[in-house]
């Protein structure tokens, strides 16, 4: 099964307008990608002007117009890892190295330090990663990377 960029791009736009502030982050990272290339076709690019619109023309602030404010503290501990890289790595294992799903949470545990629970819960808030390409999914692992190298050979 491929991939399907534009079902997680408009997944991301979607959470991001309900709130999600690692979905707005993610939009503005996409946003950024998009005008770099002068895609200015993007729907992100749409998204992106809305945004803006709402800060400059609105007078919401910033954090909040870009959908990146953070939500209030809910007490608890702060997340150890960033869900999208965490779920990058697993995906990583699973689909490129060959481990089965238990294998690639026993190497997370050892390695990063992630639990079989926050491993599984991540498995099913970010699925649709699993679709995505291997050089897509190597750069959504972000600073976790360099725990693949003695796995994944040219990482």
């Amino acid at each position: 099964m491929k991939f399907d960029n534009k079902a997680f791009l408009q997944e991301t736009l979607a959470r991001a307008k309900r709130g999600d502030a690692e979905a707005g982050k993610e939009a503005l990272k996409t946003a950024v990608t998009a005008l770099d290339t002068k895609d200015f076709n993007s729907p992100v690019i749409q998204y992106l002007a809305r945004c803006l619109w709402d800060y400059v023309g609105n007078d919401i602030p910033l954090e909040r117009a870009l959908n990146v404010e953070d939500e209030p503290n809910k007490g608890g501990r702060k997340l150890k890892y960033d869900p999208v890289e965490l779920m990058a790595v697993d995906v990583l294992l699973r689909y490129h190295a060959g481990m089965t799903p238990e294998e690639a949470i026993a190497w997370i545990d050892n390695n990063i330090g992630a639990d079989r629970r926050t491993v599984q819960r991540i498995r099913v808030q970010y699925a649709p990663m699993e679709e995505m390409d291997r050089d897509l999914l190597l750069h959504s692992t972000g600073s976790l990377r360099k725990n693949l190298e003695d796995v994944l050979p040219h990482t």
